[in-house]
């Protein structure tokens, strides 16, 4: 299973919220194509109320931290708050939270070994690409279709 939205949907995560970055996350889709592998859409409700965020204001000291974090490891695990051991109010723990996952109809994706080699820059202009954009724009509807089931 691969979290599409990485460490800048991480830093967003807050409860009660679900802000998905999507149309930047194309690599899954490349793996897809070279592979032969199927798109399956995921969508978990809930896990953003797992944990508090310690909010952190744009362009201070933390925020900055994360930013260069998130550049040179390519994540970065924002502050939060749990539920600790044995019932205390803070720690590391997930809080008891109900988590409804749905899972969508998987994707068939046709194996394509044709220039998947190539930086993404240069496949822009081949059947490659053409073929690359439109499994991405499939994946991307079924994902949203996913999302009118969040239950109320």
């Amino acid at each position: 299973m691969v979290a599409i939205g990485g460490a800048s949907e991480a830093l967003l995560a807050a409860p009660g919220t679900m802000d998905l970055i999507l149309n930047k996350r194309k690599g899954f889709v490349r793996v897809a194509l070279t592979t032969g592998a199927h798109l399956v859409p995921v969508l978990s409700f809930g896990e953003n109320d797992l944990f508090d965020p310690i909010a952190v204001e744009k362009h201070s000291l933390t925020w900055h931290s994360q930013q260069l974090t998130k550049s040179v490891l390519g994540f970065c695990v924002p502050p939060f708050v749990g539920r600790g051991l044995l019932g205390y109010p803070y720690g590391l723990l997930p809080k008891a939270r109900p988590v409804v996952t749905v899972v969508g109809k998987p994707l068939p994706v046709p194996q394509w070994p044709g220039t998947s080699h190539l930086p993404l820059k240069l496949q822009t202009k081949t059947s490659w690409w053409r073929l690359f954009t439109l499994w991405h724009e499939k994946y991307l509807q079924a994902y949203s279709g996913l999302q009118s089931l969040l239950p109320e």
